[in-house]
């Protein structure tokens, strides 16, 4: 991703690469938990799910926020948002 970065210019990040990058982490985070979960107990497990979900949750509302902020924005350029 740092290559995209220097590529684009600082402090601009394609959205198809910020999307790739959250679901990247967002099957990090679900793989970690699957390799944790055997050791839990029942209710340790059901925490651990719910804080994923809520975590995961919460960074997709803010990847919609940006989503629906980006085709609104006249100062976005669009050819960094589909590229």
């Amino acid at each position: 991703m740092e290559h995209v970065v220097a590529r684009v210019g600082a402090g601009t990040i394609p959205l198809s690469v910020l999307i790739e990058f959250i679901s990247q982490k967002v099957y990090t985070d679900l793989m970690r938990l699957i390799d944790l979960l055997p050791s839990k107990t029942d209710l340790e497990k059901k925490i651990e799910i719910a804080t994923f979900f809520s975590r995961t949750q919460h960074l997709f509302v803010r990847l919609e926020a940006l989503v629906k902020w980006s085709n609104s924005a006249s100062k976005v350029d669009k050819k960094f948002l589909t590229s």
